[in-house]
């Protein structure tokens, strides 16, 4: 593969992950506003004292259950529709970026995963 095609793939990547990133804001604004999404989303809120340390080990887990989790997979969702439907192979890293933090955030303990360990 030439070099330049190369470069141009890492590009597309690091367009995908910035894409990823403005997937999961847009998530976040529309679960402020769209009732179905807001109590998924309220979940977000109650795992976080005011000082942003979190309340319970078992409420964090039910947070990333209830938003973080299907937030990641509308990100890789919509990641992989653009890959599929544009055919840039640089687009996949969106797909990987977005499945890493579903990963990271589904329930099964993990060491280093979660702030309270």
């Amino acid at each position: 593969m030439p070099l330049q095609t190369v470069i141009w793939q890492g590009l597309w990547g690091l367009a995908a992950v910035f894409l990823a990133e403005m997937v999961r804001d847009a998530y976040h604004v529309v679960s402020h506003y769209w009732p179905p999404l807001m109590k998924l989303h309220n979940w977000h809120h109650r795992v976080y004292k005011k000082d942003f340390t979190p309340v319970s080990e078992e409420l964090y887990r039910q947070a990333q259950l209830y938003n973080d989790v299907p937030e990641s997979l509308v990100m890789m969702g919509l990641m992989a529709t653009l890959a599929l439907g544009v055919g840039l192979p640089g687009l996949w890293l969106g797909v990987l970026y977005s499945g890493g933090f579903c990963w990271r955030r589904s329930p099964a303990p993990r060491a280093g995963c979660s702030p309270l360990t």
